[in-house]
């Protein structure tokens, strides 16, 4: 059976459509959620999510990387890890970083780490043509897309 959820396993809301559930002989039911493929996916997400980046959301791309603030301050040209710090402490709201800013570090982002899968036109159509909005939006993945 299929269903949909709000997941919160990455420290940010996710809305997931088609996660599959599997019955345990009990009469239970689990979540069958392909976590690493699905962090990917979220990964490539976040970087085209035309809102602006929360705390949260931030923290995650950086974990993703497996690099510490200060590796993570280098990558995306901030000035260390008390900046890194400090917008990752927003928790569920925008970090405050200056939308060009971000803008560049998703790309770089992107460009390095995407493994192709974003192109720059897909990326520059996305979020610099259009800007970023402060309104803030659950992402939505259907799992049948998760790769």
């Amino acid at each position: 059976m299929k269903t949909n959820v709000r997941y919160m396993g990455f420290g940010f809301p996710v809305f997931l459509l088609g996660v599959d559930t599997v019955e345990v002989g009990d009469g239970s039911s689990y979540l069958d959620i392909p976590h690493q493929k699905l962090a990917k996916s979220l990964f490539l997400a976040v970087l085209l999510k035309q809102t602006l980046l929360t705390g949260a959301e931030l923290k995650f791309l950086r974990k993703y990387l497996d690099l510490t603030q200060e590796e993570f301050a280098k990558l995306i040209g901030a000035k260390g890890h008390s900046n890194i710090a400090g917008w990752e402490n927003k928790g569920q709201k925008p970090t405050g970083m200056v939308e060009q800013a971000e803008m560049i570090a998703r790309l770089k982002l992107a460009v390095e780490f995407s493994d192709g899968a974003i192109k720059f036109e897909e990326f520059y159509a996305s979020i610099v043509k259009s800007g970023l909005t402060k309104d803030s939006k659950i992402i939505e993945l259907n799992m049948q897309n998760v790769a």
